[in-house]
């Protein structure tokens, strides 16, 4: 058969499929804007085919038969809803049930997570480094944020916001973690009304990263930042200063292997916090993002077992001293 005649079938076989469908809605077509004809059995391979034969032949056998307009939408409408066919059938989380968001919600788009430690033994007063104003363990508030980015600037926002402090006889973390990025005004609010002029602020690359970040953020929103005000004790310079060219590195991980006995398993890396945020948002599974929060927390109960164990290492550099009253405040 040459290509004229079997062009010329094509077009008879589409204009019969385009009678059909004027005549025969098709109760299977599922997607929005499917055009107005009916379910044809013309797969995008042999339609695209036809279109190409027609266009290949020669010009004077077709000059009163102009390809139908629904053609042309029929290709367009069945490549589209083969590729949503295809998206949906390949994700692997196509009928995984979804895991619901740790905490519980305080405000739109926001989340808290708290939880409590008890703590054997608490020293009194704790003096880092040359510091000549001793420091009452009970007024330390570790930080510790996770972000959407690790390069920092202004496009860069923080998704959780975590702090730990000593109360009573037990360690303490609250977390705010966004539910959506509309919480963020929220998150920030809530973590600057906490803070009080009595708090020393701790942090594990904190005066770098962390607080710099989060001091854009309030300026960016135009809110007070109290945390500007704070004394604050980067536990990253002193380990540096202690134990650089001893240990391979010192991220914190390491430190918590060689002075605090943890070693953790199946931790999240802290690099994975992006993504596991975006697959929130994206498909509203908190799987990944779970695990970012405990990472989290064990990251803020790291820093504080971390400061009051250095009073233990060196005592001519992080001296424990006596305590000077009976009563020592107690953080609310």
């Amino acid at each position: 058969m040459s290509a004229t005649a079997t062009a010329a079938k094509t077009l008879e076989r589409l204009r019969a499929l385009r009678q059909s469908a004027n005549n025969n809605a098709d109760p299977m077509r599922c997607v929005s804007d499917a055009p107005s004809f009916g379910h044809a059995h013309l797969t995008t391979g042999q339609s695209s085919y036809a279109d190409r034969r027609v266009q290949n032949a020669p010009h004077e056998h077709f000059a009163s038969t102009a390809v139908p307009q629904h053609h042309h939408q029929l290709i367009d409408w069945l490549s589209r809803s083969h590729l949503q066919r295809r998206l949906l059938l390949s994700s692997p989380d196509a009928d995984a049930p979804k895991i619901a968001l740790l905490g519980q919600p305080i405000a739109a788009g926001l989340h808290l997570i708290e939880m409590r430690h008890p703590l054997a033994e608490i020293p009194t007063e704790l003096r880092f480094q040359h510091r000549e104003q001793a420091i009452d363990p009970r007024h330390l508030l570790a930080i510790d944020t996770e972000t959407t980015g690790l390069a920092g600037g202004t496009g860069t926002r923080a998704f959780l916001v975590g702090i730990a402090f000593i109360e009573q006889n037990e360690l303490c973390l609250r977390q705010w973690l966004l539910s959506g990025l509309s919480g963020e005004v929220a998150m920030l609010q809530a973590f600057g009304q906490y803070l009080c002029a009595q708090h020393h602020l701790l942090s594990y690359n904190g005066k770098s990263y962390d607080l710099p970040l989060l001091r854009t953020r309030f300026c960016l929103h135009r809110l007070p930042d109290p945390s500007r005000e704070l004394p604050h004790t980067d536990l990253l310079h002193l380990v540096r200063r202690r134990y650089r060219g001893l240990w391979a590195d010192c991220r914190l991980q390491t430190v918590e292997r060689q002075l605090l006995s943890i070693v953790r398993n199946d931790d999240l890396p802290g690099s994975e916090a992006p993504a596991a945020f975006r697959r929130w948002l994206q498909r509203a599974d908190a799987t990944q993002l779970n695990r970012v929060v405990e990472h989290n927390a064990q990251d803020l109960v790291s820093l504080m077992r971390l400061a009051l164990r250095l009073g233990d290492i060196d005592p001519d550099q992080y001296r424990l001293h006596a305590p000077r009253s009976a009563e020592s405040p107690v953080m609310g």
